[in-house]
This record gives structure tokens, C-alpha cells and sequence, in this order.
């Protein structure tokens, strides 16, 4: 399951339980329609403790697949590009691990930043965002298979 929250200055994505690479693109794809449609605003995934199932081939086909939402004209340069992406890990383990080795493709391969934290307020400093904002649009969806 997974939940969209936009904010006034930031989209936030809550993976809820247990997630794949299905969710992730799933998440992406949603992201981009309509009302939350957001390529240069700032994002804040929060994992939590879920436990994230990725191989190490999926790290490419979700950075491929957050590339490729990268291709709006104010989103192509990094000089131009003001968004960064911040994922929210609860604890140090595997998820935290795959979630360092997927921010750094983002960074190389994208035109905007990206980190994993340990804490919503770092993650929310870093962003340079206000702590939950003004919620302008949400919506909830169910569990997906891994």
C-alpha cells in the first residue's frame, strides 16, 4: 500500500508494509497524472520500517523509471532543476542499504538530489521544507503484489 499527500512545497509518499518495484513504478506513475503531477517540486518518500523488496536489478529500473519523468524543460540541467528526493528510513538494515545504493543512482543519472535519512526532521531540513505543510490533494492505495 502506498498513500500521495501534496503539499503546498513538497509531495510526500508513504510506503505502507512491504514493497517492490511494483509499487515504486506504480507510485511514480501515479505521481505523474493529474493533481499530482509535480516534476521539479521536492519529494519526501517515508519508508519507515517496511522492509523494501528489491533485487539489485531493480535499483536501475526504478532510477530509469524516476529519469524518465525528468524529461519537463525546467527539469532537464541541474543548474535549472530545483527538486531534491529524500527517502525516510526508520532503521539501518538492508532497506536502508538498497534505499543508499538507489539515491545515488538518482543523483548520478538525474538532475536533482537525492538522500536517505533516519528522521523525518533531517530529511525535512535538508529539503528546506516546513514540517507537513498545507495538504492540497491525497489519496490512499491498496496492497500490491511483490
Amino acid at each position: 500500500m502506498y498513500s500521495l499527500k501534496k503539499l503546498d512545497d513538497c509531495l510526500i509518499v508513504e510506503l505502507e508494509g512491504n514493497f517492490g518495484v511494483e509499487t515504486i513504478l506504480q507510485v511514480l506513475e501515479r505521481r505523474d497524472e493529474s493533481s499530482f503531477e509535480t516534476p521539479c517540486h521536492n519529494e519526501m518518500w517515508m519508508v519507515g520500517g517496511h522492509t523494501a523488496h528489491l533485487r539489485l536489478r531493480d535499483v536501475l529500473t526504478v532510477v530509469e523509471g524516476i529519469k524518465s519523468t525528468c524529461s519537463k524543460e525546467s527539469c532537464i540541467s541541474p543548474e535549472i532543476c530545483q527538486k531534491k528526493m529524500a527517502f525516510v528510513v526508520c532503521q539501518q538494515d538492508f532497506t536502508f542499504s538498497i534505499l543508499e545504493l538507489l539515491s545515488e543512482g538518482i543523483s548520478r543519472l538525474c538532475p536533482f538530489g537525492c538522500r536517505v535519512f533516519n528522521s523525518h526532521e533531517a530529511a525535512s531540513e535538508w529539503l528546506g521544507i516546513g514540517s507537513y505543510g498545507n495538504e492540497v490533494d491525497s489519496e490512499e492505495h491498496g496492497a500490491t503484489n511483490l
